[in-house]
């Protein structure tokens, strides 16, 4: 058996659910995604900036990425956070900063997660400047220092953590939302801190792994989700209902398509993910090589009922969403595609 079949079942299912874009769609909705995120990227590095000389190019060298890697993760924010204000009926005067700092957020919550991911001794250093409580006192709107220090890229997580709290601050929103998105967001943080801590290889599959997993993946878009609804002095118990039920089902379909396209990643670098935490379950738990671990998910039908799972959510997803034009399925349609297109072959 070869390594194609992994990628083969996967893309095979998604194709037969109908839930894959047209190349011609999906190309047309890449580009306005990557012209979005350059838009955005020169404003949301001077935001950052405190006086440090390029802060991004400093942080992308210092990560190992180019710069277009930040516009287009700071474009597919922007989609996300668009289509859920669309769905939401965010009003007009606040969805475009809604977008905004939907991209923000999208871009702080990768850098944090490939950085703790890739460099776990200057995750440390992060942590350090980020901590529970420092979140705390951002989501009830106190200002945060943002001295530099030794490491750019964690100067520009900082910095754009500070600017996100401001922003998603002066949305405004009543008390009951401002809990519950701040709730998110400490779910999101320890489990990203769980996650720097807990090595594959150091840890047994526990239901503690998998629910930090979830937190970590597949809340980011119902916070995304919580900002659309801020702004919204009243919306009705159907429509916050339906609003946060396609937040949750859009968090789910990135985290299961994130998680089968970085299979090999997440192995290398000793991590759990959601397929990884299945195959341990299995009675042949996991093998001692990523290929093995592939071949096997194709073997023991992870791979094929993950991507059944997928494609259950998104078209829940495409459902939801008749009414506002499709917007949101389609920027997690793009996202997804994306990923399927670097499935291990």
């Amino acid at each position: 058996m070869s390594l194609t079949d992994f990628g083969g079942v996967v893309r095979r299912i998604l194709s037969d659910a109908g839930v894959l874009l047209t190349e011609r769609k999906y190309q047309a909705l890449a580009r306005e995604s990557m012209r979005a995120g350059k838009r955005l990227l020169p404003r949301v590095l001077a935001n950052c900036d405190v006086g440090g000389p390029r802060p991004g190019r400093a942080a992308a060298t210092a990560l190992g990425l180019a710069e277009p890697v930040l516009a287009r993760v700071l474009g597919y924010g922007w989609q996300q956070a668009s289509g859920l204000s669309a769905l939401a009926r965010t009003p007009r005067a606040v969805h475009a900063e809604v977008a905004r700092l939907g991209a923000v957020f999208n871009l702080g919550i990768t850098l944090f997660d490939y950085l703790c991911d890739h460099f776990p001794d200057r995750a440390s250093a992060l942590i350090a400047r980020v901590s529970p409580e420092s979140i705390e006192a951002g989501l009830k709107g106190q200002r945060l220092a943002v001295a530099p220090g030794e490491d750019p890229a964690v100067d520009l997580l900082v910095r754009l953590i500070v600017r996100f709290f401001e922003g998603s601050i002066a949305l405004g929103g009543n008390l009951q939302d401002r809990q519950a998105f701040a709730r998110l967001i400490h779910a999101m943080y320890h489990a990203e801190r769980f996650a720097t801590v807990t090595r594959r290889t150091r840890s047994r599959p526990r239901f503690e792994v998998w629910r930090e997993l979830s937190r970590k993946s597949a809340l980011p878009l119902q916070a995304v989700g919580m900002l659309a609804l801020l702004p919204l002095a009243e919306i009705g118990q159907s429509g916050r209902s339906k609003m946060l039920t396609a937040a949750r089902l859009a968090g789910e379909a990135t985290w299961i398509a994130d998680d089968l396209a970085d299979v090999r990643e997440d192995w290398e670098a000793g991590s759990w993910s959601r397929c990884l935490w299945l195959l341990a379950r299995t009675p042949g738990g996991l093998p001692g090589d990523a290929d093995s671990a592939l071949l096997r998910l194709v073997d023991t039908g992870i791979a094929a009922a993950e991507a059944r799972r997928l494609a259950e959510r998104l078209v829940r997803l495409r459902d939801l969403d008749r009414a506002s034009g499709r917007v949101l399925i389609s920027s997690v349609q793009v996202s997804v595609q994306a990923w399927m297109r670097c499935l291990p072959d």
